[in-house]
């Protein structure tokens, strides 16, 4: 019994003495006890503490930064940065003649910071939404025009079997099963999702 009550003396002595250290803290770098800290955890995987300034002020500045967002321009710009990514993968696609489904990533990723920039520089879960919906609508528009493209260059390249067909315009129900299985794919569909996912979760609001 008295070997326990030893073990149990030592281990609130050794919490005592951690308690008096002093640590840095992550933004004004000045000392404070350890027993006062906020620790989290940075970007590369590392421990950083905040005193209780520091951290009063991040706290105040993540949630300043969910407030009155503008959600209109938000949209508009949010919707001119995916104009400008679906004609660039279009124009890519038909020039070069290879579809790079990995570009539906990077058109997340813009239409993510684009709509972010729009709002003023905030974040949260309205802003998500916007970009999430500008998002997949714009991979489906631009997969769409791509697949009436090469719809249009298959006819043209088989004309024999297509003898009333002179090269014009198509434009074909994108609910036709056979549109349907040319605009997706398991791949791509995985693609599109983690493209999905970045224009998500760019605008979220942040917290410490």
């Amino acid at each position: 019994m008295a070997e326990q009550g030893k073990e149990k003396d030592d281990f609130q002595i050794k919490i005592g003495a951690k308690a008096d250290e002093s640590v840095n803290c992550g933004q004004c770098q000045g000392q404070f006890p350890a027993a006062q800290r906020y620790a989290y955890k940075g970007k590369k995987g590392q421990t950083v503490y905040l005193c209780e300034k520091c951290h009063e002020a991040a706290e105040k500045a993540f949630r300043e930064e969910t407030q009155n967002p503008n959600l209109a321009k938000a949209a508009v710009v949010g919707s001119l940065a995916a104009l400008a990514a679906g004609v660039a993968w279009y124009l890519f696609s038909v020039l070069t003649g290879y579809q790079i489904g990995y570009v539906a990533i990077g058109v997340g990723f813009l239409i993510g910071h684009a709509v972010i920039w729009g709002s003023g520089k905030k974040r949260g879960p309205s802003l998500q939404i916007i970009s999430a919906v500008i998002t997949v609508v714009t991979l489906l528009v631009s997969q769409y025009f791509l697949v009436l493209f090469y719809l249009r260059e298959y006819l043209l390249e088989h004309s024999a079997e297509f003898p009333g067909y002179n090269g014009q315009w198509l434009f074909v129900s994108p609910f036709e099963p056979d549109v349907l299985k040319a605009m997706f794919s398991p791949i791509g569909l995985i693609i599109w999702g983690v493209g999905i996912y970045f224009a998500y979760s760019l605008p979220k609001a942040r917290s410490i």
